[in-house]
């Protein structure tokens, strides 16, 4: 196994990458999301949950300008060492990020982005929607407490996975591609090749990880989100 044979440090090889740019991807979502909303309510102080649902979309559809670049990178740190070509060796995020321009230029970083759209799209549509219709139920009549946050922060957690983890594993693929090696020409012929050597479950392999990371991570954006929203509101 991968902790076996490299130890602990092994399970976070491409972090700094995804640390550095957690911040940005939530800066830009969320300021999309909001931007829609306005748009979308009209005035209106609450949106209905098709509405919610809409503008998560949107927000998932904006984000993926800086979610691909940057997913790109961790994914190529994270698969490397089963990559034997001495060329697509990378000592960290910055020899990535020269080694794709200079190969690929500008559109070398969004390889993958018809998968991350896929999964964008919908994921974040669950997210966002997800999060308010819990909040709504658990809270309906008075601000949310701390631990109803939390839960409903959790919530879009898990209906994020839920929405899009098989456009996951397909964007994960074709993005740790080099051309050199390519397998798989698109997503679709990506799809159909797992789907028929493994069925449909290959789809959703590592879909527990996924959710026991997702989960807790939801559940602290929204809450810390929510909390400082309103103290800048005051």
């Amino acid at each position: 196994t991968l902790f076996r044979s490299e130890g602990y440090r092994a399970l976070y090889r491409g972090m700094s990458s995804p640390l550095a740019g957690s911040a940005f991807i939530n800066a830009v979502t969320f300021g999309a999301y909001g931007q829609a909303k306005l748009v979308v309510a009209d005035n209106r102080p609450t949106l209905t949950l098709r509405e919610t649902i809409l503008c998560g979309g949107f927000a998932g559809l904006v984000s993926c300008i800086v979610v691909c670049p940057l997913e790109l990178v961790k994914s190529r740190l994270q698969v490397q060492s089963s990559v034997s070509a001495e060329s697509t060796s990378y000592k960290g995020p910055i020899d990535v990020v020269r080694k794709v321009f200079r190969g690929h230029g500008l559109g070398g970083f969004f390889q993958g982005i018809g998968p991350t759209i896929c999964r964008e799209i919908p994921g974040t549509a669950a997210w966002y929607g997800a999060f308010e219709y819990m909040k709504q139920k658990l809270s309906p009549d008075s601000p949310p407490s701390l631990p109803m946050l939390v839960l409903s922060g959790a919530s879009a957690g898990v209906a994020y996975w839920a929405a899009c983890y098989p456009q996951d594993v397909i964007k994960s693929i074709m993005q740790t591609q080099h051309n050199a090696q390519r397998q798989y020409r698109t997503a679709v012929d990506c799809t159909l090749s797992l789907v028929n050597e493994e069925g449909v479950k290959r789809l959703y392999k590592g879909f527990s990880a996924a959710i026991a990371r997702g989960v807790p991570g939801a559940a602290v954006t929204f809450t810390v989100f929510t909390i400082v929203k309103d103290a800048l509101s005051k």
